[in-house]
């Protein structure tokens, strides 16, 4: 399974943009869990940072939609798309749980199971836990709050989003958009008319990723009717003032929280706000199409999975020692202890990317033999990173 998948006819040219608004939001994320371990102090913006998963849940479905969205016709093409999007989001992902479980096989070995946490029924750090967020069913109902490595919930009912979507691309025979408007009226008033909007608990977190997700899909077909944009032409200032009203929209519905109906417009007013720049005619999309945020866009998956665990590693040197007279607990955490803090974050997603995720990701996409990709193979690659959801407000 290592040939190019077929494509749909789609606008030429990297979507620049959503790559520098995902590491711009990975990074958001970040600061929105040093808000909540209250390490820092923190506004409505911060305090209701958890919001920004659905702004990812519609990148994705934009984005896999503008890569895959007529190029899923077969058995053969379902097994190649299921296969490139485990290399994309699970490497990284169970080299992080790996880590996370060998301190606890070591208190295993030294001092029994007595009071281990690996053995705790139903327990956030429980062997039964574990392999459930290995084989990403962690997300998908049996349990009430993020396990291990919390933020991975996402990857989880992302992955079964991803499944859905590729059997409505095999089945909808060039009605995608259909259906996935369809998904979005009936996830959308499952939510409201439960009357938990996007705060919901964990065991509806797929519906609420479906409700993103397949708005980001649908949205592609007004893309479709616009022109490509002309890189050779300054960005426009009707463009830029669409995108800077849309993003103070999206600022503006964050604020307000989601435990409220009008949260349910975030996902339309993320949705325009992708198509705004996927055709990239104004400034806004002109800057996040640059460095730094185009790296910041690369390192976004690690940002986004690993600043949980250094945070409770930092934690853990606080109890016995004070590097450079720093203080990582919450009492001594300061200005110098966050600065050090979100440099180690982007260093470690940097070097994550480059001798993790994209050997890995070419192993299992086109395994040892080390062939090249076929042309056409490449493309924008779906985000697999969103924050936390409103569950708790410890590191975990």
């Amino acid at each position: 399974m290592t040939g190019p998948l077929p494509t749909i006819a789609t606008p030429k040219g990297k979507l620049g943009a959503l790559d520098g608004l995902r590491g711009l939001a990975a990074s958001w994320v970040v600061i929105h869990h040093l808000s909540t371990n209250r390490l820092i102090g923190g506004g409505a913006l911060l305090a209701n940072g958890w919001l920004l998963v659905d702004v990812f849940f519609v990148i994705s479905g934009f984005v896999l939609a503008y890569r895959y969205g007529g190029g899923i016709a077969s058995r053969a093409d379902l097994g190649r798309f299921v296969q490139r999007r485990i290399a994309r989001i699970w490497p990284l992902h169970a080299a992080i749980l790996l880590l996370m479980l060998l301190p606890r096989l070591a208190s295993l070995v030294v001092h029994g199971a007595a009071g281990n946490q690996l053995f705790e029924p139903g327990g956030h750090h429980s062997l039964g836990a574990f392999f459930a967020s290995l084989f990403l069913i962690h997300g998908m109902g049996p349990y009430s709050d993020a396990v291990w490595n919390g933020p991975s919930w996402t990857l989880s009912v992302e992955f079964f989003a991803y499944l859905l979507f590729a059997g409505s691309v095999m089945l909808a025979r060039g009605r995608l958009t259909i259906v996935a408007c369809a998904l979005v009226v009936a996830a959308g008033t499952v939510l409201t008319v439960s009357g938990v909007y996007l705060a919901v608990p964990m065991e509806w977190a797929f519906l609420r990723c479906v409700y993103g997700f397949f708005a980001g899909v649908a949205v592609l077909a007004l893309l479709r009717r616009l022109p490509p944009p002309d890189p050779r032409r300054r960005p426009g200032a009707a463009a830029t003032a669409i995108e800077l009203l849309l993003g103070a929209a999206i600022v503006a519905l964050i604020a307000g929280g989601g435990q409220r109906p009008s949260a349910m417009l975030l996902i339309p007013a993320c949705a325009a706000m992708v198509l705004a720049l996927a055709v990239a005619r104004g400034w806004v999309a002109h800057i996040l199409a640059r460095e730094p945020f185009q790296s910041l866009g690369a390192w976004s998956l690690g940002i986004y999975l690993l600043h949980i665990p250094i945070l409770n590693v930092l934690y853990g040197i606080a109890r016995r020692y004070r590097p450079l007279g720093l203080d990582f607990s919450k009492a001594g955490w300061g200005t110098a202890e966050s600065v050090v803090f979100l440099v180690l974050v982007l260093a470690v997603a940097a070097a994550a990317h480059i001798w993790l995720e994209r050997p890995a990701r070419s192993l299992l996409t086109y395994g040892f033999a080390g062939r090249r990709r076929p042309a056409g193979a490449g493309g924008p690659a779906a985000s697999a990173i969103a924050p936390h959801p409103p569950s708790g407000k410890e590191a975990t």
